[in-house]
């Protein structure tokens, strides 16, 4: 059985999440889990993990360093706990916390650069091409800032 854990935001990322899965589990051989930093979890979700937020959306200060390794501890038992194969990002702060986890944990590392980005990369996706080779934009403005993303379309 594979595990696959979904990392999201609220919103538009958890949308997406649920598009993904809703795609993806069609293979039965599959246990999907949920990360996010804001709200329940969703039905989908064998599993759930909130953390808190990687950084304050309105006044843009970033967790306590103490906080960052706390998140990333929480996140590697998260995912040994649940024998996860495979992290799914799509594009939160909070996948940065789950990121490091997941390489630390020799997980295989997706990430999709959230759909609402046309001419810049996020923070997140800026620090997700040093964890995983496998970045996937959804608007082909971001092609020149995100040379190392591979162009998927909207999801």
């Amino acid at each position: 059985m594979k595990s696959i854990a979904i990392v999201f935001g609220c919103g538009g990322h958890r949308a997406q999440a649920g598009r993904f899965y809703q795609t993806f589990s069609q293979d039965e051989c599959a246990d999907f889990y949920g990360v996010t930093d804001e709200g329940q979890a969703p039905d989908w979700s064998k599993e759930f993990l909130l953390l808190e937020p990687f950084r304050n959306k309105y006044s843009g200060k970033c967790v306590s360093p103490i906080k960052f390794i706390s998140n990333i501890i929480i996140s590697y038992k998260f995912l040994r706990d649940n024998n996860i194969s495979t992290l799914v990002s799509f594009g939160p702060g909070v996948a940065i916390f789950v990121g490091v986890a997941a390489k630390i944990a020799g997980c295989s590392i997706i990430h999709f650069e959230t759909w609402s980005k046309f001419y810049s990369p996020t923070m997140t996706t800026k620090v997700m091409k040093y964890l995983t080779k496998n970045i996937f934009i959804q608007n082909i403005e971001l092609k020149d800032s995100v040379p190392y993303g591979k162009f998927v379309g909207r999801f």
